[in-house]
């Protein structure tokens, strides 16, 4: 697993976090 295919995989993760949370947020 090179560095560039980690960081698109902890981006596109966060990006689905950030999408949930901030659904759920008031």
């Amino acid at each position: 697993m090179s560095t560039t295919d980690a960081e698109t995989v902890s981006d596109l993760i966060q990006q689905m976090i950030t999408t949930m949370c901030g659904d759920q947020k008031p």
